[in-house]
């Protein structure tokens, strides 16, 4: 019999209160959890619970005891992930006397690496690798947010993904089709939301671009492209990507 999760009344964990840090231990990454659960009205028998994943079948979990008494296993290290590239984690909160019941979440919380700022802590544009047949990258949705791709399949994936010719094609078009996801398909306005990935990706477009805050839920698609070429523009050029596609050209051209 499958048993299903029931998610009502759940509530939404705050990126603020999820703190995952990366550690080293023996050569195998592990993680270090600050949760702080106090403002969500839970009951204190309530189980919590760590989990890291990593598109496309990666996944472990962490029993962390429960909300009275916070405890995580001696044992945090990331067993079943060759590196910490592309891992990401979500808090569950489920009922002592209803496992299947998720009482609060918390999903797509990276790991944060020591010394890095909030900028580095939500990396926007961070790679990670996915059987994807005869495609070199793609963006993908299906998970809480999006994802950039790389083919397994090329050796040294994380090399090739800091190329400058690479860069300077894939950024670009990456950007682009996260921002018309979030502005016309999703139909998203609001850059304040801290813990919605289009609220960040629109509040990161605007910082870079100076063309001001996204268009509103009535503009039109036109509207729409328009400011989104422009950020696209703007991303383009604060890479200098025409200037490293010319570059490694040149370079090319040299050894031959």
């Amino acid at each position: 019999m499958i048993k299903r999760i029931n998610h009502t009344g759940r509530r939404r964990i705050l990126r603020e209160h999820v703190d995952i840090a990366f550690r080293d231990e023996g050569g195998k990454p592990a993680f270090d959890a600050k949760l702080d659960l106090n403002a969500y009205g839970l009951p204190d028998s309530a189980r919590v619970f760590v989990e890291a994943y990593r598109a496309p079948a990666s996944w472990m979990r962490f029993d962390f005891g429960t909300k009275s008494k916070l405890l995580g296993p001696k044992d945090r290290r990331l067993h079943d992930f060759d590196s910490a590239v592309g891992v990401r984690f979500r808090v569950k909160v489920t009922s002592a006397h209803e496992s299947h019941k998720i009482l609060a979440e918390a999903d797509g919380i990276p790991l944060a690496l020591p010394g890095e700022g909030e900028e580095k802590v939500v990396p926007l544009l961070k790679p990670e690798p996915a059987p994807l047949g005869d495609l070199v990258f793609k963006v993908s949705f299906d998970g809480p947010e999006p994802t950039f791709q790389i083919n397994d399949r090329i050796p040294n994936w994380q090399e090739a993904a800091l190329e400058p010719i690479f860069v300077a094609i894939t950024y670009p078009a990456v950007f682009r089709e996260i921002l018309v996801r979030a502005v016309i398909i999703e139909n998203h306005t609001d850059s304040e939301d801290r813990d919605d990935w289009k609220s960040r990706w629109l509040r990161f477009a605007k910082l870079i671009s100076g063309v001001g805050d996204a268009p509103g839920e009535d503009d039109s698609d036109d509207d729409k492209r328009r400011w989104i070429d422009d950020a696209v523009d703007a991303f383009a050029r604060k890479i200098r990507a025409c200037e490293k596609f010319e570059e490694a050209r040149s370079g090319e051209k040299g050894t031959k």
